[in-house]
């Protein structure tokens, strides 16, 4: 690749949480025990089930897990669930979830992994990392669950699951302090307005932080945006939900909720160095690059630096950032409206009404040096300019008969979206003194040059129904489940013409119109050795959606297709006493990868980057979580992964097989072949330890309290597909006393 950018590891410092009485009474247990052994309840599969009754591969946190490790955000829940990587670049503009090595390398919005608040979709990237106010727990779902989720839930889901109104009143208040400026304040309020009929419940979490690496911009303190704090990684968020459950009758529910996220976040630190620009000097492997210049040369070459770099990223102490460029600012609404009627005691309906609206504006400096004049003589560079806006709808309405040994479900989604996405490559003169105003995103005016490198409207339609049925056989003992979907997915997208100088990139505005259809079925058989202890075997099939390449040059490349993988999965789950252990094993192999390819047929001088169905991959490996409670105080955890995924043969990354050549057939090969090499960013290893104990202090105090450790460690991930830059293994440990 031509530019490398490091994510420098976040470093966690303890914080003191004080968490004041409930107001009536203390909130509802989250989780029953069994032994000592915490007992967790999911909705993996649309009703309430234990976890470890599923024949899923399933990490679940609630939300006391939360508080007590300490998660913050789903960085944080990746690196305590096993096969389950996030990173977040450009302030959570654009995230990468990846779930057993399966990464999703085109720059498509479609990512592998879907994201859902209560069953309802988030459909973008910006809006998966929403947060934990008012969440009641964290579902990871391993495994293909298009048939049962859809919208692309290809190699697994992860659900936000929303606190209920309890049927008494209760409430809490709690705060957050530390370092860096760390402020967290939130609460609840929650209980039945009329007895038995219709309950309320209220959220509210404002937190703050400046970030914790250092800025030394001779402008970095102005005051008037998020960048200007001489720190980078900070962020201003604020989150405010409400729900009501009504029960008019005995056999019908009807619940209404409401989520809103204002989010701003400064840019992240991170080190950009590339063939061209600031760092090229640092580069150190592949061809030589000629036509490289030194910071104010101006357009002539600049000597013999290499066009790649190899091995161990390294790691700048600090960077200098303009305090123009703010990250991103996101404004998110979730509605969601349910209704549940049961018929009678076998017979049910349901049906969930979606609404997501979400707004963000994206702004990243790019040159990382005082000068501003790395890319372009004279100018600062703004990349990734972007204004993005998102409305989904769904609807999704299911009738399912349960009488115990036989189940059966069948429904339909209906769900139409409308998404306005735009980049931009813009610059702006050094600032010589303080600025006056911000830069915005889409305001021209605000820049001296403006590229816009792409803009467009896109409209979908999707059409699935679906069905599922399990039989139980030897007196419930064995149970065989089939469940399938069949989608239909119209999409239109209209690309608003753009433009470029100097050979950056010409083409004209257009419309386009794809139909993608896609059957995914799952086939289970669980086996129940005792009431304690479940095996089982799989095999699922996911589908990820297609979409538009707007900048290709010839008609026939301007749509790629969906891809697709078959997930073979047996596991094991077991509970002795107090010691609790689940394991699995699976096999992925994943056709049709939609992979970035530099567009042959483009006059332009700079290579163009378009998405094409070039490759395959196979993914292997296995899942363990463990806990164990020996007495009434102690509890211990831990969890392991190994996963090898890696590119099947006659696999070929095109960016890497481009003209002027960066490859030299030593390092790399010229023709862009990634056969056997590992997927990016998806760690072979990971691993996970926490221990907690907890007690009460009697007397006056009467004072319950908990002190809990947690460790996590996962071994280097590749930055490129050619497996020639890597970030370095990483071990985070997080303690906390509550």
């Amino acid at each position: 690749m031509a530019t490398k950018v490091l994510r420098p590891i976040r470093i966690a410092v303890g914080v003191m949480s004080v968490v004041l009485p409930a107001i009536v009474a203390q909130a509802q247990d989250q989780a029953a025990q069994i032994g000592n052994l915490e007992e967790i309840v999911v909705t993996a599969r649309a009703r309430e089930e234990r976890l470890q009754d599923i024949p899923l591969a399933i990490t679940a946190f609630t939300s006391e897990d939360l508080q007590k490790r300490s998660i913050d955000d789903m960085r944080d829940v990746a690196r305590l669930t096993p096969g389950f990587a996030f990173e977040e670049y450009s302030g959570s503009s654009n995230t990468s979830p990846v779930i057993r090595g399966a990464t999703q390398i085109a720059g498509s919005v479609e990512q592998p992994v879907s994201f859902f608040l209560d069953g309802v979709y988030l459909p973008r990237s910006y809006i998966t990392d929403i947060g934990f106010s008012g969440i009641e727990r964290v579902e990871i779902v391993k495994g293909p669950q298009s048939a049962r989720y859809g919208r692309n839930a290809f190699t697994g889901a992860v659900n936000y699951i929303t606190r209920r109104p309890g049927d008494e009143w209760s409430g809490q208040l709690q705060g957050t302090l530390g370092d860096y400026s760390r402020i967290d304040i939130g609460g609840y309020l929650s209980g039945p307005v009329v007895q038995d009929k219709v309950g309320m419940i209220i959220n509210f979490d404002t937190t703050k932080f400046d970030g914790s690496w250092k800025n030394p911009h001779q402008f970095c303190d102005i005051n008037f945006s998020l960048g200007t704090d001489c720190r980078l990684g900070g962020y201003d968020k604020t989150t405010i939900s409400a729900g009501a459950v009504f029960t008019p009758v005995d056999n019908l529910s009807i619940d209404v909720s409401y989520f809103n996220l204002d989010s701003k976040k400064e840019q992240m630190a991170q080190n950009t160095f590339g063939e061209l620009g600031h760092n090229s000097s640092v580069m150190n492997c592949g061809q030589y690059n000629p036509d490289v210049r030194p910071a104010g040369s101006g357009t002539g070459g600049g000597g013999d630096w290499f066009r790649l770099y190899c091995g161990k990223l390294p790691v700048s102490p600090t960077m200098a950032v303009d305090p123009r460029s703010y990250g991103t600012q996101l404004d998110a609404d979730f509605l969601r409206i349910g209704v549940a009627y049961d018929f009678n005691d076998e017979f049910s309906f349901s049906y969930t009404y979606g609404f997501v609206d979400a707004q963000i504006e994206a702004n990243r400096f790019s040159d990382f040096g005082s000068n501003c004049d790395y890319f372009i003589p004279g100018a600062c560079v703004f990349s990734g300019v972007a204004v993005s806006t998102n409305r989904t709808e769904s609807h999704d309405g299911r009738l399912t008969y349960d009488s115990g040994d036989v189940r059966v479900s069948a429904g339909l989604l209906y769900s139409p979206y409308r998404d306005v996405t735009g980049n931009a490559f813009a610059t702006q003169a050094p600032l010589t003194a303080p600025p006056a105003a911000p830069l915005h995103p889409g305001n021209r005016s605000d820049y001296l040059l403006y590229f816009l490198l792409g803009q467009s409207l896109t409209k979908n339609k999707i059409t699935s129904p679906f069905a599922e049925v399990s039989v139980g056989l030897m007196d419930g003992k064995l149970r065989l489940g089939a469940e399938a979907r069949y989608t239909h997915e119209t999409r239109y997208q209209q690309a608003l013409s753009s433009g470029g100088t100097g050979g950056l990139l010409v083409f004209s505005g257009g419309s386009y119109t794809a139909t993608y259809n896609s059957f995914t079925p799952r086939i289970t058989v669980d086996y129940n050795i005792d009431d304690d202890r479940l095996v089982y075997a799989s095999a699922a099939k996911g589908v990820k959606s297609g979409g538009f390449n707007t900048s290709a040059f010839l008609p026939e490349n301007r749509a790629y297709g969906e891809d697709s993988n078959w997930t073979y999965e047996i596991g094991s789950k077991n509970t002795f006493g107090n010691f609790r252990v689940n394991a699995d094993i699976f096999l992925v192999k994943w056709k049709n990868q939609q992979i970035p390819a530099a567009d042959p047929q483009n006059p332009a001088v700079l290579p163009i980057v378009i998405t094409l169905n070039l490759g395959n991959t196979t993914s292997k490996g296995f899942e363990f979580e463990g806990a164990w409670a020996p007495n009434e105080n102690f509890n211990l955890s831990g969890s392991l992964y190994y996963g090898d995924a890696t590119y099947d043969q006659g696999t070929f990354h095109l960016n890497f097989a481009r003209t002027p050549a960066i490859c030299d057939n030593v390092v790399c090969p010229t023709n862009g072949e990634i056969s056997g090499n590992q997927t990016p960013r998806a760690p072979r290893w990971m691993g996970a330890l926490g221990a907690e104990w907890t007690d009460s202090i009697g007397g006056a105090l009467n004072l319950d309290y908990y002190i809990r450790g947690d460790l996590s460690y996962q071994t280097k991930a590749y930055a490129d597909e050619m497996n020639l830059a890597y970030v370095p293994s990483r071990t985070v440990a997080n303690a906390r006393l509550g």
